[in-house]
This record gives C-alpha cells, structure tokens and sequence, in this order.
C-alpha cells in the first residue's frame, strides 16, 4: 500500500472541500496502522470524493504518465542521460500551467510545448556539432529543455508569474522564459522576431557575462517554436500563414544560417514554401541578399 504525509495530501488535493476530514482520515489510518492494522490511502481518500471522481482521477494520472513516457523516449534517442526527474519537475509544472488551453487546430497546448523542447535538443545537437569550442558557453541541456516547455506559460496563463517560475523551476529557467515571453507592448516596441529578441534581452539582462549564455539557449528554442509553429500553420488563415511564413524566411532563416544550423535553415525553408511560392519576389530577395554568408551575433 502507499502511504503518504499529510502535507503531499494537501498538495494534491488542495482544491476539495473536506481537506480537514481528509486530514483526519490520514491520520486515523495512521493511527490504526501503528495498532497493527492497515487502511488503504486509496480507500481513504475515496470516501471523501464524489462516486467515481477517484477513478477518473487515477485514469488521468496514468495517461499523463505514458504521455511522458513518451516525450522521455525522444529525449532519451536525443541527448542520454539527462536527470529525469528534473525533467519530470519541468514537465508536470508545464501541463498544469497549459490545462485547458489549446491551440487553433485543437491540440492541447502541452504538445507544441512538447514539440518545441524535443525540436531545441535537435537544434542544440545541430549547433553543438557545427560550431568551434563546442560547448564554450555553458550550454545546460536539462535547463534548456526544462525552460522550453515552460516558454508560453507566462503569455497563456495569467495565473503564471516570473516569481512562480522561479519558486517551482528556478531562477535560471525563468531569465529564458522571461527573454522569451513577449507581452503586446513589447511587440510594438520590439517585434518578436531574432533581432527584437536580442534588444529585448540586452535591455532585460544588460551586457554582463552570465546572463550571455541564455541569450543563446533562448534563441535556439525560439527557432524551435518557430519550426513546430510552422508544422501547424494550417490552421491559420491563408493570410495569416503568408504572413507568418515571409517573417519565417526574412528573420529566422537569416538568424539560423548565423548561427551555422544549415539543416534547420533548410527544414524552415521548406516550411515556408508550403506558403509561398520559391519564385516569389520575397523568396528572390532573401536569396540574393544572403548568399553564402554567415553573420556572426555579437
């Protein structure tokens, strides 16, 4: 049988009405327990639920289990040995900020979250392999990965606070998600593209040395989003898609090619095909403005 404390009691059932008989109930059962007899936690807290309300409960935490079972399986094919748990942590903190919300095409929001961090451990492969000094600037893969499931949680959930972020994940995911949440003042002042990223951060993080790193992390998830944003493009307008897919070519592609991420250049370029035409003047312009060349950030 599982036993537990009164206070993951609390945790877990903090919304319900009887937490005091619950409370009280646990440590009946406690107390029975140390006369030698056992009570079930399950039994417990069944008599203080509605009629089958447990049963639902117990469904929807296994399937949660196997849905992350599954995002692990391509974490694990991606980078091994990651600390799974602290993953986990990430992950559950993730799909309770994002209940209930979903995107235009249906989906629950958790999955492009999922998308999205599975997408930045290729992309983070893809830079570590392309550039010289490797991992010179202290890349964190778990932090990484742990921030880009939690990057829209302060733009879809106003009950999500920078403090919370920190309090539950820590201070380093929050800088991240915080350079990667962009309010609707700030896209007028900036314009969620690469380079208003990068101004926003500056401005957020000044010019000091260890808050560089994130700056980085923060763009390598972001091209992330970009590329599953653009999976799903179909559940826009057309014109909405166009539009979305000309800022794809004119600011991500530009920054993934400065980056040396040709394959994720490529694949974003594919992407934006669907919407419009290689022979279009936009399509043109980009090729003939960037050549061969590769710009380094500062």
């Amino acid at each position: 049988m599982l036993w537990y404390k009164k206070e993951i009691l609390l945790a877990r059932f903090k919304n319900e009405k009887n937490i005091p008989l619950l409370v009280r109930g646990m440590e009946d059962s406690q107390r029975v327990q140390e006369e030698g007899s056992r009570i079930s936690l399950t039994n417990i807290i069944a008599s203080f639920l509605p009629a089958g309300e447990l049963k639902n409960r117990l469904k929807v935490g296994l399937n949660l289990n196997r849905r992350f079972e599954r995002f692990w399986e391509e974490v694990e094919q991606r980078i091994p040995g990651l600390d799974k748990s602290y993953v986990r942590e990430a992950w559950d903190f993730a799909e309770r900020g994002y209940r209930g919300v979903y995107r235009q095409n249906g989906a629950p929001f958790l999955e492009h979250a999922e998308r999205t961090a599975i997408y930045y451990l290729d992309i983070l492969n893809e830079y570590l392999s392309t550039n010289e000094n490797r991992n010179s600037r202290g890349l964190k893969p778990e932090v990484g990965l742990r921030a880009a499931l939690g990057h829209d949680l302060l733009e879809k959930n106003p009950k999500i606070t920078p403090e919370l972020i920190e309090s539950e994940l820590g201070i380093e995911e929050r800088i991240m998600i915080e350079g990667m949440s962009v309010r609707d003042e700030e896209v007028k002042r900036w314009g969620d593209t690469p380079n208003g990223i990068y101004e926003r951060c500056r401005e957020k993080f000044g010019r000091a040395k260890e808050n560089s790193k994130y700056v980085l992390d923060i763009m390598l998830i972001k091209i992330a989003d970009r590329r599953h944003n653009m999976e799903t493009l179909d559940a826009k307008s057309p014109g909405d898609a166009q539009r979305i897919a000309a800022d794809t070519i004119w600011h991500y592609v530009r920054e993934a090619f400065s980056l040396r991420l040709g394959e994720t250049a490529e694949k974003l370029i594919d992407l934006s095909s669907r919407y419009i035409r290689p022979s279009s003047t936009l399509m043109r312009g980009f090729c003939e403005y960037e050549g061969d060349k590769v710009y380094e950030k500062s």
